[in-house]
């Protein structure tokens, strides 16, 4: 009975810091602007509304209230990691070792998760920033080469963030090495083909040009 009371105890005390430290992060983030790093990252410039994104994917219809910013994710992920630990310390005090070890790898699986998906998450910041950076030189083949280069740089980030999470290394390494020579198969063509009319009029100026000397 008393280490069933301790175990409650922890939990309970995870619980109302946990509380506390999600409202602080929360209220933190939200006020340090971060509820606009999806806007930044090129996917929005709404806050992310799960309500809707249920709707969209055919889930069901989406309520008429209720969104989720980026800060209240990041306190939610905060309060769950902290009951996780809580819930492991929990079993270990009442003795149910195997359940604590099966918890800790849930755990580690969790970190490696979202490790994962905040690799994609800059990645997909820095090629938007790539893509805005290559359209704003102007050049005919800016579209074309921005959307290249922000597919190549989200391949390669996914292909890492999987790696990161531990999900079939192998088969990862394959299907990137695949789609990275397909990429770069499909860049070389449309270069190869968008350059062929400047190509064959510098070899006609070539030509002319040597014509030209051996007259004179």
């Amino acid at each position: 009975l008393p280490k069933l009371l301790a175990a409650l105890l922890v939990l309970a005390v995870a619980y109302f810091a946990g509380r506390l430290l999600r409202t602080l992060v929360t209220v933190g983030l939200t006020n340090a602007g971060f509820n606009g790093v999806l806007a930044k990252m090129g996917i929005g410039k709404d806050p992310m509304d799960y309500n809707s994104l249920l709707g969209k994917m055919g889930i069901g219809e989406a309520p008429k209230e209720g969104t989720r910013t980026p800060s209240d994710i990041a306190g939610f992920v905060i309060f769950f990691g902290l009951m996780l630990f809580a819930g492991i310390e929990s079993l270990e005090i009442v003795g149910f070792q195997a359940l604590a070890q099966l918890l800790t790898r849930f755990v580690v699986f969790f970190g490696q998760v979202l490790l994962g998906l905040m690799i994609f998450a800059f990645a997909m910041f820095i090629s938007n920033i790539v893509a805005s950076t290559i359209r704003a030189t102007g050049s005919p083949q800016s579209h074309a080469l921005a959307l290249v280069s922000r597919i190549a740089i989200l391949v390669l980030a996914g292909a890492m963030a999987l790696q990161q999470m531990g999900l079939a290394e192998r088969i990862i390494n394959l299907a990137f090495g695949i789609v990275l020579g397909a990429v770069a198969l499909a860049a070389a063509t449309a270069f190869g083909l968008g350059g062929r009319d400047v190509a064959a009029e510098l070899w006609r100026e070539f030509i002319a040009s040597v014509r030209a000397k051996r007259r004179t």
